[in-house]
């Protein structure tokens, strides 16, 4: 795949507790590696990167997305 990315994360935190967004993110490098490992794709096609901090979710929940770029 040539094409250019987008990766967006969201993140449900476990509790009310202040939580910097880009620090979320940066917890997450190693799961979207493993995931460009799995899809035989290499990361260096990212052109957007995109965070949003939603709602609690008891135990905590982030959805990590990858598509086509639309720039």
């Amino acid at each position: 795949m040539d094409c250019r990315l987008k990766i967006s994360f969201i993140f449900h935190p476990p509790d009310h507790k202040y939580r910097d967004l880009d620090n979320m993110v940066s917890m997450c490098k190693a799961y979207a590696d493993g995931i460009f490992e799995a899809i035989q794709n290499n990361d260096k096609q990212i052109d957007t990167i995109e965070a949003r901090k939603k709602d609690v979710v008891k135990g905590g929940l982030v959805t990590i997305t990858i598509s086509e770029s639309e720039e």
